[in-house]
């Protein structure tokens, strides 16, 4: 059965013919570009056709006939997909055809009856940024487009006199630029430059880690537009930023907290939760190390705001996979960097970034008659929650649906009374020697706000007084008084 021509092919076709054309009129310094936008086409019409040796030659005539330093990564691509082909590897160019059918579905409308030949030329111009031409039936494209694509063949081509690292950086410029599009052809571009920027790069280059970081991060984008329903760009953004925490090499690198957090949030996409977990807290510590080293006061509380973000959702992740342990490092981290980015004397202040540790907290509160540390973990637009350590017991957490950033700023009771109501109940279940009277339950919270904005009352007691609490801003801080309590005065 004869299969009817789509106004993609004929698109295609027509196109085809009046790139050949325009490469034969073109002078030998501009040919370059649409020798090699007529061979991806003759790769694009492989997919839709069949098998068509004369095409084929015409794209190996049109390689052959490119200069030896036309700078392309399709180009190698397109180069490795026809040998395939014609050595009888169908399989082996799946990878290359598949991704280029995808550009090329996304840019062209296949249900369209109206899609005329130059539309056609457009998109595909817009996908190689070919120059401007007037179509022969009078229409002029202007360049535009509406993806932001750039003139990203005539950039390249001014690479070649540079030297490895800076033609490394003008790639990974180019790869950044289509990324923040975000379109899906854009971010096919970008996953392009990207590798090509990786393939520059040398292996000691200093930039390394920071090319491969935005590897990953272009596929996880990818991942988000596509659905990734296979898992490939998933598993591409864990390998780019898994290579790129082993270039960055320790917690002393700058980039190891974004590492950390792109690589946990791969973790978590492709359902490796706990290594998710250990990789987002190892990254917490590299912000307590990064903050120490900034001096500037804007970089510091930007640097202070940031990693308090990063710590306020690792928290939220280990309460989704129920490790309150996790989520209390979290929390203190979070505190650590407000209070560490908030004091006069930052020389003095680095102990608020060392998190306590579960025996400093215990003791803590065994030591001054109190019953429990809480963390109040606000929600926005998931559930709130409470992360509670009590002495000599393991750490549990309780969902506060209502407990929001603005009520948690007021330290509203309506928004924490599941708390109140868990604590009275605990109250009740102690045992107590005969003929002791039950005193009231005594915790102190440590609310995720912003330090400025909570009233830090000295005490508040429950409307029936069988509750008794007070705030600290961090465990450390908290332990830190405690200590310092029950040391002997000066005087």
């Amino acid at each position: 059965m004869n299969q009817a021509r789509t106004p993609v092919r004929d698109a295609l076709a027509a196109v085809s013919d009046r790139i050949a054309a325009l490469a034969l009129a073109s002078g030998p310094d501009e040919r370059g570009p649409w020798l090699f936008a007529h061979a991806w086409l003759a790769d694009s019409r492989f997919e839709s056709q069949g098998r068509d040796p004369a095409r084929l030659d015409e794209a190996c005539a049109d390689l052959a006939a490119l200069p030896g330093d036309f700078p392309s990564r399709e180009l190698r691509a397109l180069a490795a997909f026809i040998e395939r082909i014609q050595g009888g590897d169908p399989e082996g160019a799946v990878a290359f055809l598949d991704q280029a059918a995808e550009v090329a579905r996304s840019l062209l409308a296949q249900d369209s009856d109206s899609f005329s030949p130059a539309e056609a030329y457009e998109a595909i111009r817009r996908l190689m940024d070919l120059p401007v031409v007037e179509s022969s039936a009078g229409d002029v494209f202007d360049g535009a487009s509406d993806d932001g694509l750039g003139d990203d063949l005539g950039d390249l081509t001014d690479l070649g006199g540079r030297s490895a690292a800076e033609r490394a950086s003008a790639l990974h410029d180019k790869a950044m630029g289509h990324l923040d599009v975000g379109t899906l052809p854009a971010l096919v571009l970008a996953t392009d430059y990207a590798r090509q920027s990786l393939a520059a790069a040398a292996q000691d280059d200093p930039h390394r880690p920071l090319y491969l970081l935005t590897t990953a991060v272009i596929h996880l984008r990818r991942a988000e537009t596509t659905g990734d329903h296979d898992g490939t760009e998933v598993a591409a953004a864990v390998q780019g930023a898994e290579l790129a925490r082993t270039a960055a090499g320790s917690v002393a690198h700058p980039l190891w907290p974004r590492i950390s957090t792109v690589l946990a949030l791969a973790y978590r996409h492709s359902g490796r939760a706990m290594e998710s977990r250990l990789v987002a807290l190892d990254g917490l510590y590299g912000r307590a190390y990064d903050i120490q080293r900034r001096t500037d006061p804007d970089e510091l509380r930007a640097a202070a705001d940031e990693g308090a973000a990063d710590a306020l959702t690792v928290a939220r992740w280990c309460l989704t996979d129920d490790d309150p342990d996790g989520a209390a490092i979290a929390a203190e981290v979070n505190r650590g960097l407000i209070l560490y980015a908030a004091a006069e004397d930052r020389d003095d202040a680095a102990w608020l970034l060392d998190p306590p540790t579960m025996q400093d907290m215990q003791s803590a509160l065994s030591s001054h008659g109190m019953d429990a540390l809480v963390y109040l973990i606000p929600g926005d637009d998931v559930e709130g929650s409470a992360v509670i350590v009590r002495p000599g017991e393991t750490l549990d957490w309780i969902p506060l649906p209502q407990l929001s950033s603005e009520r948690l700023a007021v330290l509203e009771q309506a928004a924490i009374e599941p708390l109140l109501d868990v604590l009275g109940e605990t109250r009740e279940e102690t045992d107590l020697p005969a003929g002791t009277d039950r005193r009231p339950f005594r915790a102190v919270l440590i609310p995720l706000a912003e330090p400025s904005s909570l009233p830090w009352p000295a005490e508040q007691h429950s409307p029936d007084g069988s509750l008794v609490f007070s705030c600290a801003a961090s465990a450390r801080m908290y332990c830190q008084d405690t200590t310092n309590a029950d040391s002997p005065g000066d005087a």
